[in-house]
């Protein structure tokens, strides 16, 4: 399954809503540097969808993502 995340980075509060079907908006703490925030992204969604390999397809360096959750 694929899902679109829209990342907001050096917010107060951490937070992951969910906006469509396979649309997620994520609040994090971190900032966007050295791969910080993906490593972050990642850590949060892992505990959204536990038991489940997820990995950014593309969005890499951007606030919009594509991840994978298998």
């Amino acid at each position: 399954m694929l899902i679109k995340i829209h990342v907001k980075t050096e917010e107060k509060n951490e937070s992951v809503h969910k906006v469509g079907n396979e649309l997620y908006e994520i609040s994090i703490k971190e900032p966007a540097l050295d791969g910080r925030a993906n490593q972050r992204i990642l850590e949060i969604l892992r505990k959204e969808f536990p038991k489940m390999r997820i990995h950014i397809i593309s969005g890499h360096h951007a606030p919009h993502k594509i991840v994978s959750v298998e």
